[in-house]
């Protein structure tokens, strides 16, 4: 449904290639948020592109290109989110803080770098930690899959993708939905996230 680029195509491991036998020491951990942070940036700020081509071929959708700075933030703090669960599970909890706040750090540099001045710079920089926080509180009560006999209420994805469908105005619609499902699972392909830490 949606293609976005080519990025998708890369082989299997292909991202995390040149880590691997390398173990998680404070060095590579650093040089993979630093690489993380760029490419999950511009993987975020492609798909929203791409999103709102696709939703703009609807001519009811006039205001749709305003909200792309809201869909990229809310898509990284996403997948944020989702790496942080993965770095619960694969390091000690001092290089998974250590990971995170290198990652989030440099995520919030690189979306506050076209702010004008540096008083815009900290106060977008505050504006993204602040929503970071709340999504870190509210995510952390999802679970990634379904409890048997209750159907997809309550999982991360569900409830991310409710949100987004909100944003763009089609709250609850079961097609577009779908579609942002496909648009995550994609990103998630092509981020190799559980390859990072191996």
């Amino acid at each position: 449904m949606f293609n976005f680029s080519n990025k998708n195509k890369l082989e299997k491991s292909e991202l995390w290639k040149k880590f691997q036998g390398r173990g998680n020491s404070e060095k590579i951990l650093q040089e993979k948020a630093e690489i993380l942070a760029l490419v999950l940036v511009d993987w975020c700020d492609t798909s929203v592109i791409k999103l709102i081509e696709h939703f703009e071929k609807d001519p009811e959708n006039k205001n749709i290109k305003e909200k792309s700075t809201e869909l990229s933030i809310e898509s990284i703090i996403l997948y944020m989110h989702f790496i942080d669960r993965l770095a619960l599970k694969s390091l000690k909890n001092e290089k998974r803080d250590f990971f995170m706040n290198i990652l989030v750090n440099r995520i919030i540099d690189i979306f506050s770098k076209n702010q004008p001045n540096q008083e815009e710079k900290r106060g977008f920089s505050s504006v993204i930690e602040n929503i970071y926080e709340e999504r870190q509180i509210e995510y952390s009560g999802y679970n990634l899959t379904p409890v048997e006999n209750e159907g997809l209420k309550n999982t991360l994805f569900w409830e991310f993708e409710k949100k987004i469908t909100k944003i763009l105005g089609f709250e609850d619609n079961i097609v577009t939905m779908m579609e942002i499902q496909i648009y995550l699972v994609t990103g998630l392909k092509f981020l190799q996230l559980p390859e990072m830490f191996n």
